[in-house]
């Protein structure tokens, strides 16, 4: 209700309040007369507040559950984001170019594939339709995509033997470079302002 209407109201019922004084014959009153007045104004009292109680109520739970609405989905926003940087961190955390090719297996055991696969399991989970931000559902998608890749590629480093690995070094650590550099890109776009 805007302010005017609440005028409108009150100078309506001063309106009939006046004419109600005035139309009825108070001095000619009895106590019987004045007990059933006192009792209909009571009334009429009692039932506008309960009106306006009931709209205060109804506007208070609306608010309340606005604000609720919001912070889940804050939180929302807050667990997908984490799971994109935790993401992030899983692919550049895989070993970058090292000094000797043979160490390669040892490194890439820092990062576990079963990191990986949970964390795909995680973001492929993710509520993405109730995430209000777009730049996170975004975000979220281009980094299942870079998650899916780079464990394509682990598992193609997997299937080669040692010999294959040091012969192939170059091009698998270029490729794995790329994929660390495409994941800091989806992390920068998240994060730009």
């Amino acid at each position: 209700m805007a302010w005017y209407d609440k005028w409108v109201v009150m100078v309506i019922a001063a309106a009939i309040g006046v004419a109600g004084y005035s139309g009825i014959p108070w001095h000619k009153m009895g106590v019987a007369e004045w007990a059933y007045w006192v009792g209909a104004v009571g009334s009429i009292g009692a039932i506008i507040g309960a009106f306006i109680l009931a709209s205060k109520q109804s506007r208070d739970s609306a608010a309340l559950q606005a604000a609720t609405a919001a912070q889940k989905k804050k939180e929302r926003d807050q667990s997908v984001r984490l799971v994109i940087d935790h993401c992030f961190a899983a692919i550049c955390g895989l070993p970058g170019r090292l000094q000797r090719r043979e160490d390669y297996e040892t490194h890439l055991k820092i990062v576990p594939r079963t990191v990986f696969t949970n964390l795909q399991k995680l973001l492929s989970a993710a509520p993405l339709y109730e995430v209000g931000d777009e730049k996170i559902v975004v975000a979220a998608m281009l980094m299942m995509d870079a998650m899916d890749s780079t464990m394509v590629l682990i598992n193609e480093i997997d299937n080669m033997s040692p010999a294959q690995r040091i012969a192939f070094w170059d091009s698998l650590s270029t490729r794995l470079e790329e994929q660390r550099s495409r994941a800091r890109g989806i992390r920068a776009n998240l994060y730009a302002a």
